[in-house]
């Protein structure tokens, strides 16, 4: 790990380096601490840094804190540095500005465990093509929100009078095409 004391410089951009986004630099008015600016770069960093566009990414208040860590158990950096209480301020204050968005991990209902990713404007999709990658377009239903007593009965008179309904589940493909062709 790098000598924390004194920065040594930035190592030339030719790799290794992560693209930080000018919506990012227009919008630091709305950070208030520094540890809400951490927790977005680092999120940035272990996101998009990795070509990682459109994941979630289960980042712990220990990886926050001292790095993410490697399947070997050593850690890929430093992390933020930040105290455990400075680093969930900083996540709160990150999504009430709209920059990340946390999801409940699921992994174990006994402990606190999220996801996260940097928040993409709905109006613009994510477009990534400079090194061969693809254009991730997001898929937004046009359908009326429907209750659960309406989706069942439906359903059911599918299953009663259509003789063609299979119960197989659209492909990524299928699904790929629907969202192109609405």
């Amino acid at each position: 790990m790098p000598d924390v004391d004194k920065f040594s410089g930035f190592d030339p951009p030719d790799e290794n380096w992560s693209k930080l986004p000018n919506e990012l630099i227009e919008a630091f008015p709305l950070i208030e601490t520094e540890s809400e600016l951490k927790i977005i770069l680092y999120v940035l960093r272990h996101t998009w840094g990795f070509q990682e566009f459109d994941q979630l990414k289960r980042i712990t208040l220990d990886e926050f804190r001292n790095g993410r860590k490697k399947r070997d158990g050593t850690r890929f950096d430093s992390g933020t540095g930040l105290s455990k209480n400075a680093i969930k301020d900083g996540i709160r204050r990150a999504i009430e500005h709209g920059f990340l968005i946390q999801e409940p991990d699921g992994r174990d209902a006994a402990r606190s465990s999220h996801t996260y990713q940097l928040r993409v404007s709905n109006s613009d999709p994510v477009k990534v093509c400079p090194s061969g990658g693809q254009s991730l377009t997001p898929c937004v239903s046009n359908s009326d929100p429907r209750s659960e007593k309406e989706t069942k009965k439906e359903t059911k008179k599918e299953r009663g009078s259509s003789s063609s309904f299979s119960g197989k589940r659209r492909t990524l493909e299928q699904t790929y095409a629907h969202c192109i062709e609405h």
